[in-house]
């Protein structure tokens, strides 16, 4: 919950007074303060957040890393950023970690994979089918 207040800019306060807006019955700063909050409450906190409940679930620790968010590394803008604006920059930022876990996967596998050379549209398309028959169908 600390990292998503520091990285949203947020106090517990205000996300207090958010999630209580409209309700007869306060959510209290104790029931998101303790080792263990309610899946109700986790809910109602991700409506706001938009992470989706496994995040709140994962145990995985979660470094506050100063290079890896842009909240984390600026603290100004020129302008103020709405709770919308955060998240849909979260969200962009997001994504580029996963597509670069993935880019980093597939250059730790090209080494083994066989089909590594890559062809353009410039290239000849029977020399490059040659080697990819060649390479997928070995010689008997």
């Amino acid at each position: 919950m600390n990292y998503l207040l520091a990285l949203f800019g947020m106090s517990k306060e205000e996300l207090l007074s958010c999630l209580n807006e409209g309700r007869k019955k306060l959510i209290t700063p104790q029931e998101i303060d303790g080792e263990e909050i309610k899946v109700s409450l986790l809910k109602k906190i991700d409506e706001i957040f938009h992470k989706g409940l496994p995040f709140y679930l994962d145990f995985t620790p979660i470094e506050m890393n100063q290079t890896e968010k842009v909240f984390f590394r600026k603290t100004k803008f020129r302008t103020v950023l709405s709770i919308e604006d955060k998240r849909l920059v979260d969200s962009f930022e997001s994504l580029k970690s996963l597509l670069d876990g993935y880019r980093t996967l597939t250059d730790t596998l090209s080494a083994e994979y066989r089909l590594h050379k890559s062809f353009t549209i410039h290239s000849d398309p029977k020399s490059a089918a040659d080697h990819v028959r060649d390479t997928l169908i070995p010689p008997l």
